[in-house]
């Protein structure tokens, strides 16, 4: 079983939350692979919110250079809360997973 969680982010600001097992298709889809770690370890749930919040910034695009301000734009950061609310979604649905012994 492929264990993935995905952020996706639609242009001009609004952001589609996904459900756990999402399109990868998806426009401006990012797929967090966990397969390698163990989520019953506080390491190993680190590692993933790690993993997921670069997938994060990078689906909003946080990380890259604006010009002439460093005041982070309105639909970065509608669409920063949006994908971090989806993600965190997602993790809490799988880590209850793994706490029931899934």
């Amino acid at each position: 079983m492929s264990y993935r969680i995905f952020a996706a982010a639609v242009a001009a600001s609004l952001l589609a939350t996904t459900p756990a097992i999402a399109d990868e298709g998806a426009a401006g889809g990012v797929s967090v692979e966990y397969s390698d770690l163990d989520l019953t370890s506080a390491k190993g749930q680190a590692a993933l919110e790690r993993r997921v919040l670069a997938a994060v910034n990078q689906v909003c695009e946080a990380n890259s250079p604006s010009t002439g301000s460093r005041i982070v734009p309105a639909d970065k950061r509608r669409c920063l809360a949006a994908a971090r609310k989806s993600a965190k979604e997602q993790v809490a649905a799988i880590l209850e997973d793994v706490r029931r012994g899934g």
